[in-house]
């Protein structure tokens, strides 16, 4: 069971992270139901990272903590990681684009923008 209140928002705290960060899937496991188009998903990721449509691979969904999030990758990427995530809650969203470590998996990238960002998404205000 993850403790989303441990999770380290120290990036470099994930590479020898071993703690089992298994996020269930949405269903679908799909861009199906993701609050943003393709064409939105796309002009972002063009205009924020300079990644093209065709080098832009969905990765998967996930549930984390209650936040419904929607992953994509740069295929074309070489020397490093560049994730594109959605976050929703409800009618509120939160996009963005990050240029991240080659070690850093899908999983792990969860864990920390949840962290890093996103827990208040889900905490009572």
């Amino acid at each position: 069971m993850i403790d989303f209140d441990e999770l380290p928002i120290d990036l470099d705290e994930y590479e020898d992270f071993d703690e089992s960060l298994e996020f269930p899937f949405l269903d679908p496991n799909s861009i199906e139901g993701c609050p943003k188009t393709m064409e939105e998903i796309e002009w972002y990721a063009k205009a924020e990272g300079g990644i093209t449509k065709e080098n832009l691979r969905f990765v998967r969904t996930a549930n984390v903590n209650g936040l419904e999030f929607w992953l994509w990758e740069d295929a074309g990427a070489i020397d490093e990681k560049i994730y594109l995530g959605l976050a929703a809650l409800g009618e509120t969203t939160l996009l963005g684009l990050n240029f991240c470590k080659k070690w850093l998996t899908p999983e792990k990238y969860l864990a920390f923008r949840y962290a890093d960002e996103w827990d208040w998404f889900t905490k009572p205000q």
